[in-house]
């Protein structure tokens, strides 16, 4: 991936566009500071991620990818990059992947402790769990790999979660990939990246 000068102001939802192999997950990467550019650089506010503080900028921003689950309760991985949210922004946040009865029901509840594969949930929900989290965490900066694809979730509550990620005063940058026409519609700019090339 090469040629690719954009900025991105706060607040806008880009849309990553390209084929398999086009540089998408790689850019996201960049952006989360888990690789390093060969050459050019990356920055946040300004901030150039070779020389950032990573677990201070990761405080602020979140990589989105499903299964991205570790071996601990609900809740732990609900809190993990907010260990002080309150219970309320925890329901609000399960109720809007639809989560809040299928935890409810689990025997221990959100005590319940999940595989790194998120089982005793199901694949579906566990990829919901992941994007609950990004919502617990109010990040600046949300960096979302096809997490918002295939969460099979009933239409009016995928468009309720797909009004609160877009909404217009939403705390966070949204840099989007994904195949679901409905997310990709909610973008409002799309970088196009191709192979060797990119462009915004």
């Amino acid at each position: 991936m090469s040629g690719l000068d954009v900025d991105i102001a706060a607040g806008e939802h880009v849309l990553l566009r390209g084929d398999s192999g086009a540089g998408k997950s790689a850019l996201l990467d960049l952006c989360f500071g888990l690789r390093a550019p060969d050459r050019g650089q990356v920055e946040i506010d300004g901030i150039d991620l070779r020389t950032a503080d990573l677990p201070a900028l990761r405080e602020q921003v979140a990589l989105l990818r499903p299964g991205d689950l570790f071996r601990a309760t609900i809740r732990d991985n609900l809190q993990v990059g907010a260990p002080d949210a309150s219970l309320a922004a925890l329901r609000v946040a399960l109720s809007l992947l639809d989560l809040d009865d299928v935890i409810a029901s689990l025997p221990l509840g959100d005590e319940t402790e999940l595989a790194p594969t998120g089982a005793p949930l199901s694949e579906t929900q566990a990829r919901r769990l992941v994007v609950a989290r990004a919502l617990v965490v109010q990040p600046r900066l949300m960096l979302v790999d096809g997490a918002l694809d295939r969460l099979q979730l009933p239409p009016a509550k995928l468009e309720a979660l797909l009004d609160h990620l877009f909404a217009y005063d939403a705390p966070w940058t949204l840099l989007v990939v994904s195949d679901d026409p409905a997310v990709r519609a909610r973008c409002t700019r799309t970088i196009d990246l191709g192979p060797g090339s990119a462009s915004p």
